[in-house]
């Protein structure tokens, strides 16, 4: 369970206060809690679907802790993702595309985006998912969505923040988490309400990524063809 590490190729790109992130997950990356590694057929094929959510952190530099929202999962329930995902969306992946509240099915693309932090053109035909609900007891100062699809070779997220004061990590010396940043979550076990989240074991995957990676060329993230 935790973090995907450096199977997942991905690219955070700053313009102004806003940014957007781009990831490649490949289904090599995704273990589940019997510590099977599943490929696109499996994924396809789970009874309860796909564990999906998207947390976006906003700390401005007079503030004194994070505000986050989040697509669904505002930790009102059984606690935040990374300690229980029971509360978090879901996803499916199908070849035409239909939404409701809490669930979004992702259809798939024939022709992969370049992850690179400029928006593809194949990104306007895909189906917007609002980040609009507040974090219990929260109140961020940003707007942000999340589209998705996928191909034989993985799933790729684009997650776009509109932000008024950008202040992340690198900027005030502190922990990742506690300053502005984009997590994205998944539950890819067949039982997906088991009380468990990405801290507590195999199935349950987020994102942790130092965004001051990508200052540094000579780290290279794998390219999914």
């Amino acid at each position: 369970g935790g973090d995907m590490g450096n199977q997942v190729l991905w690219c955070y790109q700053l313009d102004g206060a806003n940014y957007q992130v781009e990831y490649a997950f490949p289904y090599s990356a995704m273990l589940n809690n019997e510590g099977t590694t599943l490929d696109v057929n499996d994924f396809m094929n789970l009874p309860e679907k796909i564990g999906f959510d998207v947390t976006v952190i906003d700390r401005d530099a007079a503030d004194q802790g994070r505000k986050r929202k989040v697509w669904q999962n505002d930790a009102s329930g059984c606690g935040e993702a990374w300690a229980c995902m029971d509360e978090c969306g879901t996803i499916t992946l199908v070849e035409d595309v239909a939404t409701s509240k809490n669930h979004a099915n992702i259809q798939k693309t024939t022709l992969a985006p370049q992850i690179d932090g400029q928006v593809d053109a194949l990104w306007n035909d895909v189906d917007t998912n609002k980040i609009e609900k507040n974090y219990i007891n929260e109140t961020p100062t940003l707007d942000a969505f999340w589209k998705a699809t996928w191909a034989d070779s993985g799933l790729f997220v684009l997650v776009s923040v509109t932000d008024d004061n950008h202040y992340p990590s690198w900027k005030s010396g502190g922990y990742l988490w506690e300053y502005d940043w984009v997590n994205v979550f998944f539950d890819v076990n067949q039982n997906l309400i088991d009380g468990g989240g990405t801290g507590s074991g195999l199935g349950h995957l987020e994102t942790y990524f130092n965004i001051e990676e990508l200052t540094q060329p000579s780290e290279a993230f794998p390219i999914i063809s």
